[in-house]
Order: C-alpha cells, then structure tokens, then sequence
C-alpha cells in the first residue's frame, strides 16, 4: 500500500489495486440488486464517493459507442488508469472522452 496526502486528510493508506477493484465489484453488486438496470453512472459515482471519502484518488470516465446506429454511453471509475468497477478493456469498448470528470468541475443548478 502506499501513502497519499490529500486536502482532507493528512495521510491516507491507499488499498491494493486488488482491493479496490473487489470494492468495485461489490458496489456494482449491491447497485445491481438496487437499481434500474443500465445505471453504470450512478454506480460510478458513488464508488468515485466511496473512494474519495477514504482519500483515494479517482477518475470518473464516460466513454461512447456506436452500436447499429445508436449512440450508447457508459460510465467507470479509473485509479491509475485502470477499470474499478468494470472490464480492463473497457475502455477499448467505449472510446472515452479525452480527459477524465473532475469532481466538483461541474455543477448542477
């Protein structure tokens, strides 16, 4: 594990990359049994929560396809630049925007 300083916290121990994809995993679980199906953004955010909450730094990324005529978006959760909460090639499915969501860069009104 290795140490990382944020604002909200002096010292924060950042779980294993196995561990953090076993989170993924359950919140997708638990989502699963929760929510509608197809609800990969709202499962993202809150594991992005999740996370960020415990001082780990993530990316939310949105990615689209084209699949017979239709636009299909989707959303994951990326530390380090791999998959959280979804498959390692995910991001070869769903051509992702450039750059990741910053939490806070956008607000709703």
């Amino acid at each position: 594990m290795r140490a990382v300083r944020s604002a909200d916290s002096p010292e924060t121990v950042v779980p294993s990359l196995d561990e953090l994809t076993r989170l993924g995993y359950l919140v997708n679980s638990a989502a699963h049994h929760v929510l509608p199906a197809g609800n990969c953004l709202t499962r993202s955010l809150y594991l992005q929560w999740l996370l960020r909450r415990r001082g780990v730094p993530t990316d939310l990324r949105i990615g689209v396809q084209l699949a017979d005529g239709r636009l299909l978006a989707h959303a994951w959760v990326e530390y380090a630049g791999t998959p959280l909460n979804d498959a390692p090639d995910v991001a070869l499915r769903y051509a992702p925007f450039e750059r990741p969501l910053v939490a806070g860069a956008w607000v709703s009104s």
